[in-house]
């Protein structure tokens, strides 16, 4: 009878270190150490480091510093120990503070010409030998030259040049906004398959700036940088990156002094690739010519959004109305129009572009001479090969002419020129036997086979007619 509670006592023990000792949560990975030591960035490389606090220091190409450690600086009577401390021997550094609390970071610069010390946001610091000039893009610092400190804050800069006064009338380049309406190299491209393709931005130049700066990220937030360029120009251009691969770039105005302004927002850069079909080619202006019933597969697509707009031959409406979809195929022409604008755009990055489609237009006029003719009178063909919309180039065009009486064909010495642009072909149908009624006829097709043009006489009616 004693042995029941005996055994739920036990098993209350048994339970009882399960969940009062059960192991301590493991502890948080101590923060890596700052940075020491030397830093030189090779000409032809970028160097970025973020600090244990999340401060990131971003060397520009051929920059030379030292990381040193906290204390007291030349000058100074009071010790600083908490932060972190560069000596910028020469080159740019481009320093973005974690948004936090006013005081959560710490941080100083060293050059030869002044200091920047517990400062906020974020800012670029070029020193070249005993100048410096520093722009503050967004936050606060403070600056000390020849012995004197005063703050710094948004978008302000100044000149430091040791020894003398600090030069605070300099006015830091606004960062530049994209042209849209260039006639550049676009953004956003659709291309044939196998096709070199050019990318390009284009920017309004912002007040004093002398130059740029380019920068090619492959991700929007511009943490994978794979090219960077300094231009004169407000453009810049790029072979377009392979399948599934998107392009952003960035530009920031370089001003007197080496001043440098803040990096613009990112604009995305893209391409697609359309596959031709049999017949179809790229004409002068651009327009993509296709043969009737034939449309227009693209690569690459995914994401995309399309609209068309057919143009008809008379005056353009004053204000196409477009009516957006997601692209499920290829791009295909409008039976009633000669001509159809593809409407390309990517919602997501912001991108838009358009495909311009044409009808295959070849013509052949075609006449036979003498009108009224008998069995036993020569005819003599001529047939002018055309294109209505001027993009087929009928220099080239692979004609073929077949002359026939009734149903058996008939030989015929064919001779080609060029006139006005136009392809004439002329030849000359032989007298033949029959005496009754029969049918002359010549049929003109182009190098797909198709019929572009005919022409024939009735002999027992003494009339001809065209097709």
């Amino acid at each position: 009878m004693r042995l029941a509670p005996i055994l739920a006592a036990l098993a209350t023990i048994a339970l009882f270190p399960a969940t009062a000792f059960s192991a301590p949560p493991p502890a948080a990975p101590p923060p890596p150490p700052p940075p020491t030591g030397d830093v030189q960035v090779p000409s032809d490389q970028v160097l970025t480091t973020t600090l244990p606090d999340g401060v990131v220091v971003t060397f520009e190409p051929g920059s030379t510093a030292r990381w040193a450690a906290a204390g007291k600086l030349a000058g100074e009577t009071a010790k600083w120990t908490r932060g972190f401390h560069l000596d910028l021997t020469d080159g740019e550094v481009d320093i973005t503070m974690p948004v936090a609390p006013k005081g959560e970071h710490a941080f100083l610069v060293t050059t030869r010409a002044g200091t920047l010390t517990d400062w906020r946001g974020r800012m670029h610091v070029a020193a070249r030998g005993d100048a410096t000039a520093v722009a503050v893009y967004e936050g606060a610092a403070v600056v000390g030259s020849n012995k004197q400190s005063f703050p710094v804050g948004d978008g302000t800069a100044v000149v430091l040049h040791k020894g003398g006064d600090a030069d605070k009338s300099r006015v830091l380049p606004a960062p530049p906004n994209w042209d849209t309406a260039s006639s550049g190299a676009p953004s956003f491209a659709v291309v044939p398959e196998g096709a070199g393709a050019m990318l390009g931005v284009s920017w309004a130049p912002p007040t004093g700036a002398a130059s740029y700066r380019v920068q090619i990220g492959s991700d929007a937030g511009m943490s994978q940088i794979v090219q960077r360029a300094a231009v004169g120009d407000p453009h810049f251009s790029l072979p377009a990156p392979g399948a599934g691969v998107h392009f952003w770039a960035q530009v920031r105005a370089v001003g007197a002094e080496g001043l440098i302004g803040a990096w613009s927002t990112p604009r995305a850069l893209r391409a697609v690739h359309f596959r031709l079909p049999s017949g179809g080619f790229v004409a002068r202006d651009g327009v993509v010519v296709l043969p009737d019933g034939a449309s227009l597969p693209l690569a690459d697509a995914d994401g995309l959004e399309v609209a068309y707009e057919n143009v008809r031959p008379g005056a353009p409406p004053a204000a196409a109305i477009l009516y957006w979809a997601k692209l499920g195929g290829p791009l295909r022409l409008a039976d009633d129009a000669p001509l159809r604008i593809a409407h390309l755009r990517d919602a997501t990055l912001g991108v838009e572009t358009r495909v311009a489609l044409a009808h295959r237009q070849l013509r052949a006029d075609v006449d036979l001479e003498p009108r009224q003719a008998r069995a036993r009178d020569p005819i003599d063909v001529r047939a002018v090969v055309w294109d209505p919309s001027g993009r087929v180039d009928v220099s080239n065009e692979n004609v073929t002419l077949e002359a026939m009486a009734d149903l058996d064909a008939v030989a015929v010495a064919w001779q080609h020129t060029m006139v006005d642009a136009r392809s004439v072909w002329t030849g000359r149908i032989a007298p033949r036997r029959d005496k009754g009624p029969s049918v002359v006829r010549v049929v003109v097709k182009d190098s797909l086979g198709q019929e572009i043009g005919r022409a024939f006489i009735e002999m027992g009616t003494a009339s001809a007619s065209k097709k």
